[in-house]
């Protein structure tokens, strides 16, 4: 009985004695970097704890969700990554310089692959590229910290806070009226290439697409337009009177949602280019302006049958000044005050 009873007092010292030597155990490895705490959920978005040094940096990647994660070697500078997109192809390239092509045998990309419909990557000439294939037109949002680059796709409308995209009205196989021995497609697309440069130097995430793309239907580009959320589809055209060459000027057909700010644009173009304001037209949307879902300024830069508007339209000050207002317009009058 009495050594029964010495074993049970002795039991309590014991136990302590093993809870002191794992506690001890656990501090040790923990401050080796062999236990990482959160270890599962930091391994899923590819965090590396090495040591003390990293902890900082691991913290930074686990905050990271939504992302896709392209691991990093610690050497890799964010100089060396280069990100481009084709957008009407839906295609996203990340380029990273100078990484040891055995380095992704044995690290992977990892994260969230939301809005991604496919990864491809691969190496070559000391190049290591990664190509997002995405469900819809998007951007590209990257982050960069030491040892892991992230990137995400967005809807262009909430990372810009002006969508623009500019369609040429006419192009390829279709010169659009013809007279005076003037193209209106040649106006057209001189003043759109103007415009998506000048717009772009402003902030603004531009869509420009010419017509003498085969694909370019009217259902292709009230597609781009509907998909990227555009503040505006502009398609650019001249006026033609078939009954008189005397009558000139710049005029605009909307869709409801934005007819005021279509008159704003045609004042500003009369006053810029010394031209007549017509206002907006009675004619009925028609085109791509019938079946788009967005905003869209049908505008007729002024009337190709008369022959004084004829020649202006056709000049390389015309068309800069054209190119001006219509930048300053989208500036002022179409810019979210947030990204929604």
């Amino acid at each position: 009985m009495n050594k029964d009873k010495k074993k049970i007092q002795g039991l309590p010292a014991f136990l302590s004695v093993m809870v002191f030597v794992i506690v001890a155990a656990l501090l040790f490895f923990i401050y080796r970097g062999d236990i990482t705490v959160m270890a599962e959920s930091r391994a899923e978005k590819g965090a590396f704890n090495r040591n003390n040094e990293d902890e900082m940096v691991s913290e930074l990647i686990s905050d990271r969700s939504g992302y896709l994660r392209i691991p990093l070697p610690d050497t890799a500078e964010e100089s060396d990554i280069t990100v481009r997109d084709e957008p009407f192809k839906k295609l996203i390239f990340v380029r990273i310089n100078g990484v040891d092509e055995d380095y992704y045998k044995d690290n992977f990309l990892s994260g969230d692959m939301t809005g991604i419909k496919d990864v491809r990557y691969g190496y070559q000439d000391g190049v290591f590229t990664v190509e997002l294939e995405t469900e819809k037109i998007r951007v590209p949002v990257t982050e960069y910290v030491r040892g892991g680059y992230f990137i995400k796709v967005a809807s262009p409308a909430k990372s810009y806070d002006r969508v623009v995209v500019i369609d040429s009205g006419h192009g390829g196989d279709d010169p659009g009226s013809v007279v005076y021995g003037i193209e209106e497609k040649k106006i057209t697309e001189n003043v759109a290439l103007k415009l998506r440069d000048k717009l772009t130097s402003k902030g603004a995430k531009v869509y420009l697409i010419l017509r003498d793309d085969p694909v370019a239907t009217d259902e292709y580009i009230a597609g781009i337009a509907d998909e990227t959320d555009a503040d505006v589809l502009l398609t650019l055209h001249t006026g033609a009177d078939a009954n008189t060459r005397i009558t000139k000027g710049v005029s605009a057909k909307a869709t409801f949602d934005i007819k005021e700010k279509a008159k704003i644009l045609t004042r500003m173009l009369s006053e810029a280019c010394d031209q007549k304001d017509l206002g907006l037209s009675n004619e009925r949307l028609s085109g791509v302006a019938e079946i788009t879902a967005s905003p869209c300024i049908w505008l007729k830069l002024g009337v190709i049958t008369n022959k004084e508007e004829a020649l202006k339209m056709d000049s390389e000050e015309y068309q800069e000044k054209a190119a001006d207002t219509i930048t300053e317009f989208i500036d002022k009058e179409l810019r979210r005050e947030e990204n929604e």
